[in-house]
């Protein structure tokens, strides 16, 4: 008897096979563009490189992965919003997407303008006598004196004097400028979008920094 040849063959394999490589590779992408966010690298470049719909895509997975801690959440979700009309709605449907961009404004900055006693922002930075740097309001008490006789971090006696860091008081005062700027972009964002709660959200963030500016 002959053998009957139906001409079909079975593409599940090949099929399967192939999508798990797209699957792959579009991973692979993703965490390479999630390290270049993370770096700084700007999302136009991004998407000069990888194509305006991959790079923005990935740019809101960046922001909305709990595996992401860096810094750059919300300079990154500002930056999707104002990409296009078409971006900003997409990502505004999001709520996750929404969520993270907000709690984003209470990000910590840079470890260089931490208070490492108080975990908290430098507002008004000083160098202690043993070359560790605080606040102004952790090192001395209302009446300017010192609150300790040792230094907290390397247990030497401390003098009585501390000194200003005009410089790095600077640069604190940059930063919160900065999100102070990103702050009132994202609310003209989310009242265009009539997103009225969200707006106010981030209307009363932007009144922290103008009054910590302010003084």
């Amino acid at each position: 008897g002959e053998e009957e040849h139906t001409g079909e063959s079975n593409p599940s394999q090949p099929q399967s096979t192939i999508i798990d490589v797209e699957v792959e590779q579009s991973n692979s992408l993703e965490t390479d563009v999630h390290s270049l966010l993370a770096l700084g690298v700007p999302l136009l470049k991004l998407e000069e490189l990888y194509g305006r719909e991959l790079a923005r895509r990935f740019a809101r997975t960046f922001v909305i992965s709990d595996q992401e801690t860096t810094k750059k959440i919300l300079c990154v979700g500002a930056a999707v919003l104002a990409r296009s009309p078409s971006s900003q709605k997409e990502a505004l449907a999001d709520p996750v997407f929404v969520d993270k961009l907000l709690a984003s404004l209470k990000e910590d900055p840079d470890e260089l303008l931490m208070d490492p006693l108080m975990l908290t922002a430098l507002r008004d930075p000083v160098v202690l006598s043993t070359g560790f740097v605080v606040d102004r309001t952790t090192a001395l008490n209302d009446l300017g004196k010192l609150r300790f006789s040792t230094c907290p971090f390397s247990r030497n006696k401390l003098r009585k004097t501390v000194y200003p860091l005009q410089i790095l008081r600077q640069k604190a005062v940059e930063w919160r400028l900065k999100q102070l700027g990103t702050c009132l972009q994202l609310a003209n964002m989310f009242v265009d979008a009539e997103h009225w709660e969200d707006a106010e959200t981030v209307f009363q963030q932007a009144e922290v920094f103008l009054d910590i500016v302010g003084d």
